[in-house]
């Protein structure tokens, strides 16, 4: 029987924007960011490889890239972040699966 892609859903992740605003503080502090949503994810690696390292099409990635899926969102940006059980995980790339606007595939690197 095949599964239903909602009840994949089970990790809950925090999507972040950056604040516009180039004031004092940010400069001081680092980059400033704002919840943007909180919605449920299916959360996987990319790589589960023990070695830390794998090659795919000729490129060299390491383990820390994940792959987010989620319910399509038309104003999701690739300067936004994704924070997961308190790790931060920048956006890499997006993929609107099958152009048919109900799941958003999201690549993304930990920030280690």
């Amino acid at each position: 029987m095949k599964k239903n892609f909602t009840s994949c859903l089970k990790q809950v992740i925090t999507i972040q924007k950056p604040l516009s605003n180039n004031n004092v503080f940010e400069l001081e502090s680092g980059e400033a960011w704002q919840d943007f949503a909180t919605i449920r994810a299916e959360v996987r690696a990319i790589f589960e490889k023990t070695s830390g390292e794998a090659v795919i099409a000729m490129q060299l990635m390491d383990n820390s890239y994940y792959r987010f899926r989620i319910r399509f969102m038309p104003n999701l940006q690739n300067n936004m972040r994704i924070i997961y059980e308190k790790r931060k995980f920048e956006i890499k790339r997006i993929i609107n699966q099958d152009e048919q606007n109900l799941i958003s595939i999201i690549i993304a690197q930990e920030n280690i």
